[in-house]
């Protein structure tokens, strides 16, 4: 029981880093997206 509460936190914590990171490839993703749709 209280070892599921640590690897939660830790992969929530992954799981921030992750989409950090992510948040930003798919921003520029994003504005390459617009940029193509636009033209």
């Amino acid at each position: 029981m209280l070892i599921k509460p640590k690897l939660g936190e830790r992969k929530s914590c992954r799981l921030l880093k992750v989409s950090r990171t992510g948040f930003r490839n798919r921003f520029k993703f994003f504005d390459k997206d617009k940029d193509l749709k636009e033209r």
